[in-house]
């Protein structure tokens, strides 16, 4: 007798039996493998590759970004999912295990490789339960990885796809308060994320989030020049985007913040940036909407730690909202 052929979801790493439309655990839809752009030449490692003598085993295909491979792994010796990041930038060849850089863009490249390792002692520097834990960083076949703590859970985009599209306004508000906090506890240790979006915070339960997305974290008053800004429509507010300014401000995560809490109740992204789309008014009662525009609203520059007070006024918010709610 032929059973079916286990598979994981890339997104929680849970088991899938084919033919599997919707993750059990995380809900996501699709294949329970990533599909890599036609366009892009560059192969991923094939599942089951070993690295570093044997103690790392690539499981699955997570993502490809600019200059990396994402996969979902194992580490053997201590027999937990790990996260393994695999440096590879565009033009690179695999041939006979080692790897070929493009001569012609070096500079590239290794412009490229300062900023891997630049970003993993930065994500290695910070202690919080929402930022990954980093295991490893090692060199091996010509080319670099790093290894990083795997946290099993929830994107919120996945809790809205599983709520149907929208959430009611307190569930979403009790999903982005624990990641407020994470992202006030961040500012004071002197980083900033700058990619929040659904797809970048990771609900683990029990009030406990996980940051992803991290490419763009970075100090609020970097010693060095950063180079990294991701503009995500919807999730970046207007000014930004048009001036582009060097010295990044708190004001960014709270006003992605504030955009990800209004795309979670009403399914849509803002546009233009910084607008409220008032055709949503029944859906956005007067309260909810003055919390989230409070997160979206540019303020002077003397308005230190806005997202101190965002998150109480947010935790207000739902304690009225509980008290009310039938």
């Amino acid at each position: 007798m032929n059973h079916p052929r286990p598979r994981e979801c890339p997104e929680c790493g849970a088991v899938l039996l084919p033919p599997a439309g919707r993750c059990p655990d995380c809900g996501r839809r699709g294949r329970a493998t990533v599909r890599i752009p036609p366009h892009v030449r560059e192969r991923p490692l094939p599942t089951g590759t070993r690295l570093r003598h044997g103690s790392y085993v690539v499981l699955r295909v997570l993502r490809r970004n600019i200059d990396t491979f994402t996969y979902l792994g194992l580490d053997r010796g201590l027999e937990r999912k790990i996260v393994i990041r695999e440096f590879h930038p565009p033009g690179t060849r695999r041939s006979g295990g080692r790897y070929e850089w493009p001569s012609a863009d070096q500079e590239a490249v290794n412009t490229a490789l300062e900023r891997f390792f630049h970003r993993a002692r930065i994500i290695a520097g910070i202690r919080h339960e929402a930022i990954p834990n980093i295991y490893n960083l090692f060199a091996t076949g010509g080319t670099w990885y790093l290894i990083r703590e795997y946290f099993p859970g929830k994107t919120l985009a996945a809790v809205r796809e599983r709520f149907g599209g929208r959430l009611p306004p307190k569930t979403a508000g009790r999903l982005i308060l624990p990641a407020a906090r994470a992202v006030a506890d961040l500012h004071a240790q002197g980083y900033f994320h700058g990619n929040l979006r659904p797809e970048t915070i990771l609900y683990r339960g029990r009030n406990r989030v996980a940051l992803l997305g991290l490419d763009a974290l970075q100090p609020i008053r970097p010693s060095l020049p950063e180079r990294t800004l991701v503009l995500n429509p919807g999730f970046a507010p207007s000014a930004v985007v048009k001036t582009t300014p060097e010295r990044y401000r708190k004001d960014w995560d709270l006003y992605a913040l504030g955009a990800t809490m209004y795309t979670m109740i009403t399914g849509q992204r803002l546009h233009p940036p910084g607008g409220l789309i008032r055709v949503h008014a029944p859906v956005l009662d007067t309260w909810t909407r003055e919390v989230i525009a409070d997160a979206l609203k540019p303020v002077p520059k003397a308005a230190p730690n806005r997202i101190v007070s965002w998150i109480t006024r947010l935790e207000t918010w739902l304690r009225a909202s509980t008290r009310t709610s039938p």
